[in-house]
C-alpha cells in the first residue's frame, strides 16, 4: 500500500511539471472550450504556463437542436464534436444568440434567460458595484452546489477562475467586508474563500478556503425538503436567515441568527446567536439575494421583519390576504402577513401557488 501511495504521488508530480512547450502541444489538440477551462482548473502551474502561451483563436462552434428539450447538447467544430451539459435553466429553451466565451441567450414562451455554457452560472452575487472604480468581482455558484468561480469585471481579459468544492452542497454564497462566504447545507459550515490576483490582468483567483470553527445548532424537527438558508449582512454583522419547521404545531418559518463569539468553554471559537432585532431594518430574503432595507419612507416597509416566498399546495386564497398577484404566464402569488409567535420578529409572505419560474 505504501509503494502504490508513493507510486501515485510521483506520477501527479510528473504530470503537473509537464514542459512549457509539450503543454501548449496538448492544448492546441483540444477542441473542447470546457475541457480548455478543466485543464487550466486542473493544477495551478498548467495555469500560469497558459496564460505564458501564446494565446489560439477561439474555434467556432455549431450546436445541434438549439431547440431540444435535452440538456445534452452536442457541439461541432472543424476537428470534432463533443458533449456539452446545459445549465438547467436553458436546457428546454431555444438558443437564439450567443457571445464568445460560452455565453448564450435562450428563450421559451415564459422567460429570456442568459447562461455560460462553460461555468453553468446558477446564481451570480456582485463584491459592490460594478461601476465601482475599486473594481467589481463577481463570484458565481454552479453545478448545482459544487463548485463556485470568480472573475472581475474590470479585467475581461482574465476571464473565469473556478475552483471545486468537496464538501457538502454550497446552500448560498455572499460577499461580506469584502470577502467571499458560503453558507453549506446541513451541517452548516460557513466558509470563507480566499481571493488573489495571479496575473497582469489581475484576474482574481480562489487561493485558498477556510472553515470558521463554528458550534452547530440543534435542529428538532429538521425537514430537508423545507429548509432554506441565506446569509446576510446587517449592522456591519454576519447573519443567517433559516427556514425550518421550528415549532412543531406551526408550518416552516424563518429565523435570523447572528455570528457571535462563543466564550463558552466548549473549544468552539464561534456560535450562532439568535437575532429578535434588526433596529429600523427589514430583511428581504430571495433567490438572488438576502438584503437589508431601512424601512424609513419606504412604502409600507415594517421594521423588524422578514419579507419571504414559500411555495403552497393551497389554491384558495385565504381571506387573511393582503393581495394576490397572477401573471400571464399563470403564475399566482398571493401576500399575507403571518401570524406572530411572540418573538418580536414580524413576517410577510409570499406564497407561491402556480409558480413554474422561481421568483428573484
Amino acid at each position: 500500500m505504501v509503494r502504490m501511495v508513493r507510486n501515485i504521488l510521483g506520477m501527479v508530480r510528473m504530470v503537473r511539471n509537464i514542459p512549457d512547450d509539450i503543454l501548449g502541444m496538448v492544448r492546441n489538440k483540444i477542441n473542447s472550450p470546457r475541457d480548455l477551462v478543466r485543464m487550466t482548473a486542473a493544477y495551478k502551474l498548467w495555469r500560469d504556463a497558459s496564460s505564458q502561451l501564446p494565446e489560439t483563436p477561439a474555434v467556432p462552434a455549431l450546436i445541434l437542436s438549439p431547440g431540444g428539450c435535452s440538456s445534452k447538447k452536442h457541439m461541432c467544430g472543424p476537428n470534432g464534436s463533443w458533449v456539452m451539459h446545459v445549465p438547467s435553466k436553458a436546457a428546454t429553451k431555444r438558443f437564439v444568440g450567443s457571445h464568445q466565451g460560452g455565453w448564450i441567450a435562450a428563450i421559451d414562451d415564459r422567460e429570456l434567460v442568459i447562461v455560460n455554457l462553460f461555468t453553468g452560472a446558477e446564481k451570480i452575487i456582485f463584491s459592490q458595484d460594478p461601476s465601482s472604480s475599486n473594481g467589481c468581482t463577481i463570484a458565481a455558484l454552479r453545478n448545482n452546489g459544487d463548485s463556485i468561480s470568480v472573475c472581475r469585471i474590470d479585467c475581461p481579459e482574465g476571464g473565469w477562475s473556478s475552483r471545486r468544492w468537496r464538501g457538502e452542497v454550497i446552500w448560498d454564497i455572499a460577499f461580506y467586508n469584502g470577502e467571499l462566504y458560503c453558507l453549506t447545507r446541513l451541517p452548516e459550515k460557513l466558509v470563507r474563500f480566499e481571493i488573489g490576483a495571479t496575473d497582469e490582468y489581475g484576474a482574481p483567483v480562489i487561493t485558498a478556503t477556510q472553515q470558521l470553527d463554528i458550534q452547530n445548532r440543534r435542529f428538532n424537527f429538521y425537514n430537508p425538503i423545507e429548509y432554506d438558508a441565506y446569509i446576510v449582512e446587517l449592522h456591519g454583522k454576519l447573519l443567517i436567515a433559516v427556514r425550518s419547521r421550528w415549532l412543531p404545531s406551526r408550518e416552516c418559518f424563518f429565523r435570523v441568527f447572528e455570528l457571535v463569539d462563543a466564550n463558552d468553554g466548549k473549544g468552539y471559537k464561534y456560535k450562532w446567536s439568535q437575532v429578535t432585532s434588526f433596529g429600523d431594518y427589514a430583511l428581504f430574503l430571495g433567490w438572488s439575494k438576502a438584503i437589508h432595507v431601512p424601512v424609513g419612507g419606504r412604502g409600507g416597509i415594517k421594521a423588524n421583519h422578514i419579507y419571504y416566498c414559500m411555495p403552497t399546495m393551497e389554491d384558495k386564497l385565504p381571506d387573511d390576504s393582503v393581495y394576490s398577484v397572477t401573471s400571464r404566464n399563470g403564475d399566482q402569488i398571493y401576500c399575507r402577513e403571518e401570524e406572530s409567535i411572540n418573538d418580536g420578529v414580524g413576517r410577510t409572505v409570499y406564497y407561491m401557488v402556480r409558480c413554474y419560474n422561481s421568483p428573484m
